[in-house]
């Protein structure tokens, strides 16, 4: 866990310096590029911390991160980064969402490399640009790919009201936990407020 805080709170420095850019809710991130500058820099700096070998094992142990340990590591870290505690409560909520995505988005830009990676006997440190052999925009590009492209448009413990068209009946359902986002959109999973049937929305 201590190569994956190393990480994450290398992104939330980055997030902290930028996060006047954030967008409000759903909106996908684009920022300008001195923020992606900051971004790679900083990953750069929290994988070359580490020999090459380890820089896939920090990415993979930020992977396994649940958003409930990110958050911890988060919030603790904008408190003591530069500017994080000043910052205004929209701005420091921004860059908890966004930092709690990273695992998520980790996991989907590594794993299937690294799976076809260990099939064919390739070392996984050459398989992803996080070594020094690997060209550096390749590697820049990577680290940029590593920042989520939105914030979610929703939260855990959540009440939405869905209408059930085959019984022409409106129902309340409180969202637990989410279970995946894409680009075009997030997937919860969500409990019925009054039979306690899950589902996902």
């Amino acid at each position: 866990m201590i190569k994956a805080q190393i990480f994450l709170k290398s992104c939330v420095r980055a997030l902290v310096a930028g996060a006047k850019e954030l967008p409000v809710v759903g909106i996908p991130i684009r920022m300008a590029e001195a923020f992606y500058a900051t971004w790679v820099m900083e990953l750069q700096q929290a994988q070359d911390s580490l020999p090459e070998v380890e820089r896939v094992e920090q990415l993979e142990e930020v992977g396994r991160c649940t958003p409930t340990q990110v958050r911890a590591i988060v919030e603790e870290c904008v408190a003591n980064v530069t500017g994080g505690a000043n910052l205004p409560a929209e701005q420091r909520q921004a860059v908890i969402e966004v930092a709690s995505l990273i695992p998520g988005q980790v996991r989907q830009q590594t794993q299937c490399t690294l799976g076809h990676a260990r099939r064919y006997g390739t070392a996984s440190f050459v398989a992803l640009p996080v070594g020094t052999r690997a060209v550096p925009e390749e590697r820049a590009d990577f680290y940029r790919g590593l920042l989520p492209n939105r914030r979610l448009q929703f939260h855990d413990h959540a009440i939405i009201e869905h209408e059930d068209l085959q019984l022409q009946s409106k129902s309340s359902w409180e969202l637990l936990k989410l279970i995946g986002l894409g680009g075009f959109g997030e997937v919860w999973l969500g409990m019925h407020s009054v039979t306690g049937e899950q589902r996902a929305f």
